[in-house]
């Protein structure tokens, strides 16, 4: 930068200097002029405004370092902030698409559920009318069973059914049961014409040997009259009841057994009823017309058991 170094004015109302005295010239050599006073206040000036740019460009360009290091951070911190900026913009882009997709699944997951449960409420109905027809199932099937039960005990009515008679080696005919029956009878004192009997044969059962004998009678009287004498005979030959022995069959003597002709169901309660009675000492267990029948000692009321809920609870057990 150019500086116009233009020496200041002479005041007008200084008075001009006055000549200076004449000096005798030195021997050797001239001595060297002074300056006028124009000149030095012109050299003085000069120098002071040097010194005063000088000072001022210094300033200048402390003041432009500054100014270039300022630039210099703003410009890194700028850089700084543009990239945290953009590395703020893809985290939150990233989010933004992570919450996205999970909102989606979210949706998805919400469509699901409502989708199970209308399945789960399809197939709670679905049980609920398989319950009821189950149900309703259950009662016609009981209903079918006591019906046939009540069939199966009726055409029972005039059946006997007679244990531990031992099946002969040989074939067995009718006529051999025949003689086996007629010799019971004969041994209790009871008078039953083959014309009572309707039919006579053994049951096929697991056990080969002593397979029960079934009499059916032609009419419920004589079954009473075969049950009553048998009854009376035990009773008056308590210690030598009904045996093998009494029908001349050879062999080990065996006691023999009648009673009516069970149903299925009406044999599984009755074994349950004589085990009962033998555990909780109960003296009596009997049969009659199908049904079962329990006395715990003579003198008190018969339990008339139809079902598996009629045997009395225990004394030791409603203690």
């Amino acid at each position: 930068m150019s500086l116009k170094r233009t020496p200041p004015h002479t005041p007008a109302t200084m008075s001009p200097a006055p000549p200076a005295p004449a000096r005798k010239p030195a021997a050797s050599a001239a001595a060297p002029a002074l300056p006028t006073t124009s000149q030095q206040l012109s050299a003085e000036a000069d120098a002071a405004l040097d010194t005063v740019t000088m000072r001022n460009v210094s300033k200048r360009k402390f003041q432009s370092d500054q100014e270039i290091v300022m630039r210099e951070f703003m410009s890194e911190m700028r850089t700084m902030f543009n990239n945290f900026t953009d590395s703020q913009n893809q985290k939150l882009s990233s989010i933004q698409n992570s919450v996205t997709v999970i909102k989606e699944q979210n949706d998805e997951i919400v469509k699901s559920l409502d989708f199970l449960s209308q399945k789960y409420d399809e197939m709670r109905e679905e049980i609920d009318s398989f319950r009821k027809e189950q149900k309703e199932s259950r009662n016609y099937i009981d209903t079918l069973e006591r019906k046939i039960e009540q069939l199966e005990r009726k055409s029972k009515s005039n059946e006997v059914e007679i244990r531990n008679i031992p099946k002969p080696t040989g074939l067995e005919t009718t006529q051999d049961l025949r003689k086996s029956f007629q010799n019971i009878c004969s041994a209790i004192g009871v008078n039953i014409g083959d014309g009572e009997i309707k039919a006579l044969y053994r049951i096929n059962t697991k056990i080969e040997i002593n397979k029960p004998i079934i009499v059916d009678f032609v009419s419920s009287t004589c079954k009473e009259r075969l049950l009553s004498g048998l009854k009376s005979y035990n009773a008056q030959y308590s210690s030598n009841k009904l045996n093998t022995k009494h029908l001349h069959i050879s062999g080990p003597e065996r006691r023999i057994f009648i009673s009516e002709s069970l149903t299925f169901k009406a044999k599984k309660l009755f074994r349950m009823a004589r085990d009962f009675a033998t555990e909780n000492k109960y003296q009596y267990c009997w049969t009659s017309h199908g049904t079962v029948y329990l006395r715990q000692r003579e003198g008190l009321r018969a339990l008339k058991i139809t079902s598996e809920e009629d045997l009395p609870v225990p004394e030791s057990s409603s203690k």
